[in-house]
């Protein structure tokens, strides 16, 4: 085999950038269509104004505020090329839904601002609503990504299809070897997971070596994936194997890079980390998403009595 395509100039975020992989891996993930963001739409995104604009206005409510035709001119935000392309690209590519993604993040934080709070779009004004709740989507776009996008920054929208997070892993590659796979919904326990463990490694291993193993730019990345049944294995995303931008689910960073824990330059022989039995109901990450910022710093590291005494506390 040629060796691998690493390119050393190429940074952890750059090459993670959907734009920057989604074609080479088009035929192993979700059906994706990307939308370059115009300067003038950028500028609105950043902002923290909540105003949707015009073209997310039903047109008999339009019709009949006529006096709003008085309004000043600068006033009205407008943005007809950009909403025109999510608007064909939604009723002509995707009109079952589709999954609104960023550079790298898709806009999961955003969840509470969506009809039964599903991170489905159906048309331009869910588009905006959740571009412009998003603080991870805010992140994507900051000028301070500028570099790692090569200052490209898109709106991915990806055919929606429904997920079970049971079926979702994430897979961590260090020099070029799949050390570590650990479900994405961790720590949740399933119990179909302890009865397939073997079959969901088998597949993961053969995916990623006919698919992904030295084409990747990097020699060191996550990668997620979707396993809805047996031999069939859907990439998702690609991530920075690096603690500051991803999060390492089952495994602590220090093992993961410790060459004596997970040796690299073998067979792919991944470490599966998984719960072997419930340990209770356990917080899902999307609901600390618009839960008071007070009682995530609280839960943080703490047990269920010091929660119960401060809701007592606060009389509820």
């Amino acid at each position: 085999m040629d060796s691998p395509p690493q390119n050393p100039k190429m940074g952890l975020l750059t090459a993670c950038s959907f734009p920057n992989w989604y074609e080479n891996f088009e035929k192993i993930t979700i059906k994706s269509y990307i939308i370059p963001i115009p300067a003038n739409v950028l500028d609105y995104l950043r902002d923290d104004m909540i105003i949707l604009p015009k073209e997310c206005i039903p047109d008999d409510e339009e019709n009949n505020d006529d006096q709003e035709e008085d309004e000043e001119e600068e006033d009205v935000i407008s943005f007809p090329d950009f909403s025109g392309k999510i608007y064909e690209m939604l009723k002509g590519n995707l009109p079952g839904g589709a999954f609104v993604k960023t550079n790298w993040h898709c806009a999961r934080d955003a969840h509470w601002i969506m009809p039964g709070q599903s991170l489905k779009v159906l048309d331009v004004a869910e588009v905006y609503q959740l571009l412009k709740a998003s603080n991870f989507s805010k992140m994507d776009l900051s000028p301070e990504r500028g570099f790692d996008s090569g200052f490209n920054f898109c709106l991915i929208l990806r055919k929606w299809q429904e997920i079970n997070p049971a079926n979702e892993f994430r897979c961590f590659v260090r020099d070029h070897t799949l050390l570590a796979i650990s479900p994405r919904a961790w720590p949740e326990y399933y119990e179909h997971i302890y009865q397939q463990k073997s079959d969901i490694v088998r597949d993961i291993c053969t995916m990623f070596k006919e698919h992904i193993k030295n084409r990747f730019p990097l020699k060191d990345y996550v990668f997620d994936v979707v396993r809805e049944r047996k031999d069939s294995v859907q990439l998702v995303d690609f991530a920075p194997f690096a603690p500051e931008h991803t999060h390492s689910l089952a495994f602590e960073w220090l093992e993961l890079e410790d060459e004596e824990k997970f040796p690299t330059g073998g067979e792919d022989e991944p470490e599966f980390c998984y719960l072997k039995e419930s340990i209770g109901i356990q917080p899902k990450q999307k609901d600390l998403y618009g839960v008071p910022l007070e009682f995530t710093t609280l839960t943080s590291g703490h047990g269920d009595a010091t929660v119960a005494e401060h809701l007592t506390n606060l009389g509820l």
